[in-house]
């Protein structure tokens, strides 16, 4: 297991260790690939949490070059009564176990209620040039679905009813719907929608009945622009609504269009049996779609207004010293999952305009994460969970429920590939082949809340303040609490006690601290020398 000890020190209360020096939080490297293509189109779940067992994990892998004969969807466990990973080979490229047995890929992760068990889906060729999609069930086995439908993605309702979306072979520009009530009872696949691509994601309530698809489907000539569209069921997929579409959110103005991108929707149920949706969308200028700038925004059927930015990202045209390279936006594959206190949280890969592998002349990415605390109305600024190195951190997942680390805060929990040269070698051999490790990293999540007195940057909760040496406090601040007002570190361990007036900060090493007062409202402050 590769674990790395880092100087910004963050508790993962299950997951087990202090980590410091250069990634945010534990890292732990649970396996590996040489097939650093792990999507064809936006995130899909392959981290879930069985709240009463552990964690599992799945990715792509393979050990060998292309044509990646034994490419196989692979698994791994971390068990919470051991706090370990079950299956760690010293060499990180055998660790976790291979789903299926016979040659597989692009697949994804769901877990059963109420059993705590994972289900996978994937594809497998069958005779001839013929595919078919294919069930694992962790107790159950195998169940294989109709011919000539791939790219399977699965999502597990509250009764265990399993819905599947794919898509078929010979066009693969429509997408299906078919489900198990139950085991390997596959439905008739029937057409959902028309999305131009493999470009679709699913998700099922635990709360209700609930099922909804969403895809992204070009509407004009040359797919210079993507619209979005959903559907869904009240009756666990036994009836469906005619597609609804989306209006892109106002993000680029004046006469740039926006278009959403095939490579991001990710839908979610909460708790609350609400429906979000997170995409990544992009500027059209003279018809000619832009990777630079993009921004993710959120939806939410309840909210007024639905569409919210979660982020912007980009960068000067001057300043591009290289491609974010095939299928991919400055900032893309945003996916979504809930704390346990209703907490949003949101992470994307996205790509550093100055950081370029020479190799292939291709950015490289890191992961991002941020949360809301209403419903993704606002988001707070965003956190950068991964270094800025000579390697890219792609195809990130976050867990659908947060790990409970105390009454305080969650533990947020995401899965990525380090891609050891950026650029594909899966996908048109845009460099050699290289040993990917895929890791599962950690972070207690501090969360802040707007101080009503002072805007808040980015439409954000979270107040920033920027301080060097010395912390101004506002008498009225400090007297509306009989409790005192603490300064914590980013673990919430309490540093300094505040008094009202200037506060001698010289002794603490730079970086981001919170201060929270006696009704529990946290501002972020960031110490500089």
């Amino acid at each position: 297991m590769r674990k790395v000890f880092v100087t910004i020190v963050v508790v993962c209360c299950v997951f087990g260790t202090l980590i410091a020096d250069t990634y945010v939080g534990r890292v732990d490297t649970i396996g590996g690939t040489t097939h650093d293509w792990q999507l064809n189109g936006p995130a899909v779940r392959v981290l879930c949490n069985s709240p009463e067992y552990g964690v599992y994990a799945l990715w792509m892998h393979s050990a060998e070059e292309a044509p990646f004969n034994d490419r196989n969807m692979r698994l791994n466990f971390y068990y919470y009564q051991t706090r370990s990973w079950v299956w760690i080979d010293p060499d990180f490229m055998g660790s976790g176990i291979n789903v299926y047995t016979e040659r597989s890929g692009f697949g994804n992760l769901a877990v059963e209620p109420g059993s705590g068990e994972w289900i996978a889906v994937t594809h497998q060729r069958s005779s001839g040039q013929a595919y078919h999609s294919v069930l694992a069930h962790q107790s159950l086995g195998f169940c294989p679905g109709p011919d000539s439908f791939y790219q399977p993605v699965v999502a597990v309702g509250k009764n265990g009813w399993i819905h599947i979306a794919m898509t078929d072979q010979w066009s693969a520009e429509r997408v299906f719907y078919s489900r198990c009530t139950t085991w390997c009872n596959w439905t008739e696949p029937i057409l959902i929608g028309e999305p131009g691509d493999i470009n679709y994601n699913i998700t099922a309530s635990l709360v209700s009945d609930k099922v909804a698809i969403v895809w992204v489907k070009s509407i004009l000539g040359g797919g210079s622009m993507d619209s979005l569209f959903y559907r869904y069921s009240t009756n666990g997929g036994t009836s469906w609504s005619e597609p609804i579409l989306l209006l892109p959110p106002p993000t680029f103005g004046g006469d740039t269009a926006t278009s959403f991108c095939e490579w991001g929707p990710f839908p979610y149920y909460d708790k609350n049996d609400r429906l979000h949706i997170v995409v990544p969308v992009m500027p059209v200028v003279n018809s000619n779609r832009q990777t630079n700038p993009a921004a993710i925004w959120h939806w939410c059927e309840t909210n007024f207004p639905q569409w919210s930015l979660v982020h912007r990202a980009g960068c000067a045209r001057e300043n591009l010293k290289g491609s974010p390279g095939y299928y991919a936006t400055y900032a893309c594959r945003p996916s979504i999952g809930e704390g346990s206190r209703g907490v949003l949280y949101v992470t994307w890969e996205q790509f550093d305009s100055l950081n370029v592998e020479p190799v292939t002349n291709r950015l490289r990415a890191g992961i991002w994460l941020t949360s809301s605390t209403d419903n993704g109305e606002t988001w707070l600024s965003p956190l950068r969970l991964t270094p800025i190195d000579s390697v890219s951190h792609r195809f990130p997942c976050i867990i659908d429920q947060m790990v409970s680390g105390g009454p305080e805060t969650d533990t947020v929990v995401v899965l990525y590939m380090i891609d050891s040269i950026a650029g594909f070698y899966a996908v048109w051999y845009e460099g050699p082949m290289s040993r990917n490790p895929i890791v599962c990293q950690c972070v207690a999540q501090m969360v802040g809340i707007e101080d009503s007195t002072t805007p808040a940057a980015n439409s954000s909760r979270e107040t920033a303040t920027i301080v060097r040496s010395t912390l101004f406090l506002s008498p009225r601040l400090s007297a509306v609490s009989h409790k005192p007002v603490l300064l914590l570190d980013i673990s919430g361990r309490k540093v300094l006690e505040l008094k009202s007036g200037a506060n001698d900060l010289r002794h603490l090493a730079p970086g981001v601290y919170f201060i929270k007062d006696g009704s529990a409202i946290e501002r972020k402050a960031v110490i500089t020398k």
